[in-house]
């Protein structure tokens, strides 16, 4: 009889065991895969500013090729109603 008690205690404490070895496999499993989605969103959000800088550059850019033409365009403006003044006698 009490070798038997022996072997079940022995028994349930091999199942505890193989339970709790395959509940930290299992957590070390998980937290490889939120490391690894962690560091695929860290790459993500690391294009997603470097696309947001190149729009932000081009839209500086445009902005000041605008306001470059706007001058532009005032100085032909301001030629074309010169040019259209009668002339002084």
């Amino acid at each position: 009889m009490l070798v038997e008690a022996l072997r079940q205690e022995i028994h349930q404490a091999n199942a505890k065991h193989l339970i709790l070895v395959s509940e930290i496999a299992l957590s070390a499993s998980h937290l490889s895969t939120v490391s690894e989605d962690r560091d695929v969103a860290v790459n993500e959000a690391r294009a997603l500013r470097a696309a947001l800088e190149e729009v932000e550059l081009e839209l500086s850019t445009t902005k000041m090729r605008s306001a470059i033409g706007h001058r532009r365009l005032a100085h032909i403006r301001q030629f074309v109603s010169m040019s259209k003044q009668p002339l002084l006698k």
